[in-house]
């Protein structure tokens, strides 16, 4: 009797406990309406990105070649001669002035970016109007790119995985409009500027992309476009030093193998890049000293303090402009600007600046802050 009596309070004590209810699993049908949702409302804000990038420059359609297109498009044999295997290898072995009347500088090696002027000028018959077309395409395209991985390096934080698109879209739209690029999207030579940023976002995306589904083909197609925008600009290849970081913030942990397979085809097409860019340009010594007239910095090349300070400060006053973009202009080297000493108040606050921002993404980076990558 005190057995079964012990038995029946043991049960009605359990009866009495909360039930928990389980998580209800999401269903393969459910996760799949989800994605899609979130697809059609990145592709909706893709397109809106896309169409301002028109609004904004379609005013450029009506431009002319100026400054730098004269020499490397207008004036250049190379880039009006006809599309053909034997000139694309002539572009690809000369540095990017090579044909023009004037090409005694020879520190450029762009044969991509040359090779897309040669196409459209056989395309167009030399029409300026719709290069300035495909200077928009392009940065439309730029502006898709970042805005999708801004969303997967923000949404990778968040527990709830729902797809926000605030902030990624906000800080898209920002770039999209800042006045500080219109030059880069205005000016035809500069497209070399946004095919190598291009191919450094891209291959952002390619390894997000790759982390997310382990499916190598995203490493394919993003190796290829980085090693475009590599032969568009030099540039490009800063953007490898990137790359070990975003595994890294997406992983959550220092991964040794997933950052050598992710970055290794990266980093391939990268020196393979350097070499080619040092044995063609190896062939073309330079023949003049580069002009005042196109670096300041060559006013005090001999003296390192003021050299070092200047740099800094440059940097200083780009981050100016970002944050008020005006005046404006299309070349902030002789005239514009005055080298500086080590003392003077540009340098010292661009210094601070930049060792602050050091410092805080160094400290952040145990903690996988978006903001410190």
């Amino acid at each position: 009797m005190g057995r079964k009596s012990s038995k029946k309070k043991i049960r009605d004590v359990v009866a009495e406990q909360p039930t928990v209810a389980k998580p209800k699993k999401e269903t393969r049908a459910e996760v799949i309406i989800d994605n899609t949702n979130a697809t059609k409302a990145g592709l909706i804000i893709s397109a809106i990105l896309f169409a301002l990038c028109f609004l904004l420059y379609g005013n450029t359609f009506g431009h002319r070649f100026v400054l730098d297109d004269h020499g490397i498009i207008v004036n250049n044999k190379m880039t009006k001669a006809p599309v053909s295997w034997e000139n694309t290898k002539l572009m690809f072995n000369t540095p990017m002035r090579r044909g023009d009347v004037s090409d005694k500088e020879n520190s450029l090696y762009r044969p991509f970016t040359k090779l897309i002027f040669n196409v459209e000028w056989n395309m167009f018959g030399g029409n300026p109007h719709k290069f300035h077309v495909v200077n928009v395409l392009f940065y439309g395209l730029l502006c898709v790119l970042i805005f999708w991985v801004l969303y997967d390096l923000f949404a990778a934080t968040r527990a709830d995985k729902q797809k926000k698109w605030v902030l990624p879209f906000l800080i898209t739209l920002l770039f999209t409009v800042h006045p500080i690029h219109t030059e880069v999207v205005a000016n035809i030579k500069s497209l070399d500027e946004i095919l190598a940023m291009i191919g450094m976002v891209a291959a952002v995306r390619a390894i997000q992309l790759y982390l997310k589904t382990n499916k190598v083909s995203h490493l394919a197609w993003g190796t290829l476009v980085y090693l475009l925008g590599l032969f568009s600009k030099e540039s490009a290849v800063v953007g490898m030093g990137i790359l070990p970081f975003l595994v890294y913030y997406h992983e959550g942990k220092i991964d040794v193998k997933k950052i050598l397979i992710a970055c290794a085809p990266f980093l391939v097409v990268a020196v393979i890049f350097v070499l080619t860019r040092h044995f063609v340009l190896g062939q073309f010594p330079q023949s003049a000293e580069t002009s005042i007239m196109d670096n300041l910095i060559v006013k005090v090349k001999d003296n390192i303090p003021m050299r070092f300070a200047t740099a800094i400060m440059i940097v200083g006053f780009y981050i100016y402009t970002f944050f008020y973009p005006h005046p404006l202009a299309c070349d902030y080297s002789y005239a514009t600007l005055e080298p500086v000493s080590p003392g003077h108040w540009a340098f010292l606050i661009s210094f601070l600046i930049l060792v602050g921002g050091l410092v805080f993404a160094i400290k952040e980076l145990k903690n996988r802050s978006r903001i410190s990558f």
